[in-house]
């Protein structure tokens, strides 16, 4: 038979047993969920690891794409500043002709507008020599139709008889007169 310090020994043992077993239980449940759960996050780091790699990959690739776009688009862009820049020295070299042009057309204009000026004034001076001409013209040919007939006049006067000269005579100009003899 127990006594009751045999019991309580016992219960002891038995609580104590009952502990360790726990705890060994509890150990090894644990110890296997945290092989479970090392086991998880290996392959979530191989996961996450194969992924890198993988971005690490792409962005190698984006990389490298981008610099040889960045190096069409920097030579592009070098093309395209050389031919502004000649564009822009074109234009420079253009503007100074143009604006030699204009000057020059500038000048040739004012010359032509001066020549035009004197040209006018020639013209009415000539225009009044012109009419003093006509003038002195048109007096010379009425002179020359006076002298005309008062010549005809006196070839008659030098042809005829007395009688007849005198009737002539009283016909000719104080012109011809002075041809008589």
């Amino acid at each position: 038979m127990c006594t009751h310090q045999d019991k309580s020994l016992a219960c002891v043992t038995y609580l104590a047993n009952t502990l360790i077993l726990f705890a060994v239980c509890v150990c090894v449940w644990e110890s296997s969920s945290l092989q479970e759960q090392k086991e998880d996050l290996r392959k979530r780091l191989s996961y996450t690891t194969h992924k890198l790699e993988l971005l690490e990959n792409e962005f190698d690739s984006t990389r490298q794409y981008l610099e040889t776009e960045l190096r069409r688009a920097q030579e592009e862009l070098d093309k395209f500043t050389d031919k502004l820049r000649r564009i822009q020295s074109s234009y420079s070299a253009l503007q100074r002709i143009n604006q030699d042009l204009e000057e020059k057309i500038h000048r040739t204009s004012q010359h032509h507008d001066d020549e035009k000026r004197a040209l006018g004034r020639e013209i009415l001076v000539l225009n009044s020599h012109l009419m003093e001409a006509k003038m002195t013209i048109e007096k010379l040919k009425e002179d020359n139709d006076l002298y005309r007939k008062d010549c005809k006049i006196v070839a008659q006067l030098l042809q005829c008889n007395k009688s007849h000269y005198r009737a002539l005579l009283s016909e000719v100009s104080d012109h011809a007169i002075i041809l008589l003899p």
